[in-house]
Formats: structure tokens, sequence, C-alpha cells
């Protein structure tokens, strides 16, 4: 699936934006300390005294003949949320797993989703569950799995709610949230673009257009092209060398840039004072390009696969490389750090490719599951990096899989690091570390409750 792209001859139309809403409030920063400790449940007080890399807890959810996803998001309680998706695409259930392992909740969503044929966005936001699916964003009760609401943003485009006549349109499924639960989402036809704002109670109203926002429309997954700023900005990116646009929330332009020639419009992040995307480009909130590629070379090396950031604002990133010059295959084997301004600091080649992560702990620690290969059987492992150097400071053996491995790694409230195999979800122990709730980016989508969003929006 590829990015969206606007199409060469309408380059100059692709900076065409305008505000449809003033009336929005601006986003609010929250008054929270971001760096507050997570809530913990009392079955998991002893994860912290457990030796790092010791199996803590799995279980089996009776996903019939599906496929087990996940962990897609987790909150602050512990809880972490799966999905059940038929061939690994048309999702049918819902899981949510208290810190422990056990089973808080489960439901059978394929009534409220349209058969899409995509795997769903995670989110937790605003005392909601909430699934990103193509056409549609569904709120579901995080404490019980109970609907809350449905907001059908096709229909309403196509109904006159953007207050044009757009024709056919398709929502992308680009979505990014804010902690008091409003959600900023993307709808698009043939040609133009339109964010829109969904409230926390579920009502849809236009915020900007993007014109000639054109390309072939398919779903983000891994390579979200919008997010919010530290600002609270909404910014949405194009494919190669296509552009990034900023609004504010009430719709009013903030920036429209190029990204740069060495640059690509997906794998978004958000961090003090810039946003980053793949080939790891740093664009500061004004839309200023604040560094020069950091790949390339005779085995073109390109960083920005995966990036989590501290909270200092520095970036662990994976790189990708040619095997030998003038080959096409690429190997997913570099962990790089870089600092706020995007200088390298320093970069490691691993004795085995990147499956899942990176996430970021609150030990310094960088963690990531790696294996030989992405093919069935592979054999997989938990790796903990030390931030300081890259060396490694502790691995462990995942248990033998007879699937594709799993890309899916979150670290719980409590402390668990929680993945799947062969549709079995395992926990194990990370030392003593909890979530960085300090971090600004500590997943590559963002902190725990996956919201594109920096810490604090």
């Amino acid at each position: 699936m590829r990015a969206l792209m606007c199409l060469a001859v309408l380059l100059t139309a692709c900076g065409s934006r305008s505000a449809l809403n003033d009336s929005t409030p601006p986003a609010q920063v929250s008054d929270a300390d971001p760096c507050a400790p997570p809530l913990v449940d009392a079955c998991a007080e002893s994860y912290a005294s457990a030796p790092a890399g010791t199996e803590l807890w799995s279980t089996s959810p009776d996903v019939g003949t599906a496929s087990l996803i996940g962990p897609a998001a987790a909150d602050e309680r512990g809880t972490t949320f799966f999905l059940a998706a038929e061939g690994g695409l048309y999702l049918k259930k819902v899981f949510a797993l208290d810190a422990c392992g056990a089973l808080r909740w489960q439901v059978d969503v394929s009534q409220w989703l349209p058969g899409s044929g995509y795997v769903p966005q995670v989110m937790v936001t605003g005392g909601h569950l909430l699934l990103v699916t193509v056409g549609a964003l569904v709120a579901l009760d995080p404490d019980t799995g109970e609907l809350v609401w449905i907001a059908d943003l096709d229909a309403f485009a196509e109904g006159g709610g953007l207050g044009v006549s757009p024709g056919k349109v398709q929502s992308l499924g680009y979505t990014a949230a804010r902690k008091d639960g409003t959600v900023f989402s993307v709808v698009a036809n043939d040609s133009d673009a339109w964010i829109v704002k969904v409230t926390p109670s579920g009502k849809p109203s236009p915020v900007a257009k993007v014109a000639s926002y054109v390309g072939g429309f398919g779903y983000p997954l891994g390579k979200q092209q919008f997010v919010l700023d530290s600002a609270g900005h909404i910014v949405l990116a194009g494919g190669t060398q296509d552009r990034v646009e900023a609004f504010t929330a009430a719709g009013k332009s903030v920036f429209s840039a190029e990204v740069p020639s060495w640059g690509v419009g997906g794998y978004l992040a958000s961090g003090p004072s810039y946003v980053t995307g793949w080939y790891l480009w740093l664009m500061s909130l004004d839309g200023t390009l604040m560094n020069d590629s950091v790949g390339g070379g005779p085995n073109f090396i390109s960083w920005g696969n995966a990036t989590v950031i501290d909270e200092a604002g520095e970036l662990f990133s994976i790189g990708a490389r040619n095997l030998s010059p003038g080959t096409s295959k690429q190997t997913f084997d570099l962990v790089g750090r870089f600092s706020a301004t995007g200088d390298p600091k320093w970069s490691i080649i691993g004795s085995d490719s990147w499956i899942g992560g990176p996430i970021l702990d609150d030990g310094d620690h960088v963690l990531l599951i790696t294996g030989p290969s992405f093919e069935a059987g592979t054999t997989t492992k938990l790796s903990a990096l030390n931030r300081a150097n890259g060396l490694p400071a502790w691995q462990r053996e995942l248990p033998p899989s007879g699937k594709v491995p799993s890309r899916w790694l979150l670290q719980n409230a409590a402390g668990a690091l929680v993945t799947v195999v062969d549709d079995r979800v395992h926990a194990y122990a990370s030392g003593g570390t909890q979530p960085p709730t300090c971090a600004w980016w500590p997943t590559p989508q963002g902190g725990l409750g996956q919201r594109r969003a920096p810490r604090g929006i």
C-alpha cells in the first residue's frame, strides 16, 4: 500500500489549504504532570523484582480460527488490548487483558466495522478505546468493551457535513487524538483531503481542506502520515518528495513545507520542538528543515523506519541498508541514536534484523524484537540495548513460532513487556523498569495509548 502522493503536475497546488471551521478551540496542553508514574494493579507489584527476561505470564485468548494481533494499545492501569482478525485482516473481536494476563472482557466488533479488509488502528483516549478503521471511528468503553458511539465519517462527508459536495469520499484512517478524547482524522475524494474533528462524544465537524492531496488511497498501518505536534498542531504529510501541512485545531494554516528530496512523508513522530519522518528528516514547528541527510552511501542506508524519542528529545531509530552496493535487497539490522537536532551519536549493526518495536523504558533501555528473518518459523528474541551506547543490556529468546513473527511489542503500566507468539500472549519482566511517561514519543505510535500525539497533548 503506497503512501498518498500529489501528482507531479499538481505539485504547485499541494500547498493549497483552507480553514473550514474557526470555532474549534485551540489545543490545550495538560496541566497534569506528564512524568507521573502509572498506576499498577496489586497483582503486579512483584514484577519489579523479577530478573529481566523472566516470563511473568502467558495466556491464549479464544480467537477461534482468527489470528491474534497485538498488543495494539495499553492504558495507564496496565490493561493491554488485542485484536482477533480473520486472515490477519478482517477484524472480529477485541480482547482486554489486565496487567497480570487475566481476561477483563472480549467483544465481537464485526457488526460495527465495515468489511474493509484492514486491521484498524487502536488508541486509548479520553476514556474510550477507539478503533480507527477505513470509513469510521468506533469508540468502546475500555472497562467493559461496550459500544459508546460510532462516527461514520464517510456518511458525514457525503451527506454535506464538509460544507461542500465532495462526491465519493473515503475515510483514510489517518488519525491522531488528544488526551481529552478529541480526535482528528482525514477523509478524501480523488483529489482533495479534509481534516475532520470528532468530539469526545462522537460528533464530527470539518477543520481544514488540503487541496490536490492526490494518490492511491491506502491504510497507513505502521506508516502513519498524520500526527499532533508538541504545540497541539495537526500535521499531515504526503508521500515521496511531497508536502507537510500543519494546522491549528481551528483549521488555520501553521505552515506548508516540502519534505526534503531525500525524505518521505511517513513514519511521523513528534519531539519537543520538531516533527520527524521516514529517512529521519527533522522539521521545526514552523516548518523549517533542521538537518541534513543522515543516510545514503554505497549501501543506501535509510533511517526512520521506526523512531522513538526520549525525554530529552533524542531519537532512537531503526535503519535499513542494502546488503551490498548495487543490490536492492535490504536488511533492517541498524539501530542508531541521534541528537534533538538530528546529529548521529551512535549506531550499531545487529546480528539479527529488527522485527518489532523499538520502545523505550524508564531505565535507559531501547527494547525491540529481533530475528534472522520475517519468515514463518523464525526464532525471535526480546532484546534490550543501553541507550547510552547501544551495547546489549540483556536478551531473551522467545518461544518457537510456526507463523510469521509478530511485530507488536508494548510495555504495560506494571512494567511487563508484552508480545504475541502464535496466538498466545507472553509477558516478560523488564528488570524493574516501567514505561517512560516523561519521554516524548516512547513507542513508534506515541505513548501507551498509541494516540499519535506527544507527551502532554
